[in-house]
């Protein structure tokens, strides 16, 4: 299995700078990323997504 493209809102993390996001918004979706890993036994689950902001 390979990574899968989502789109994301990414309001709640644009400040992002390291550690887990526990909060987020959904209002729109606005940006892309690639999901690559999960954890969904884990509490809570989890996404692992790799992200590039193009600056």
């Amino acid at each position: 299995h390979g990574p899968v493209a989502v789109a994301v809102d990414a309001t709640s993390f644009m400040s992002y700078s390291g550690g887990v996001v526990t909060s987020c918004t959904s209002e729109q979706l606005n940006h892309g990323v690639l999901l690559v890993g999960y954890n969904d036994s884990s509490k809570p689950p989890y996404w692992i997504i790799k992200n590039s902001w193009k600056l």
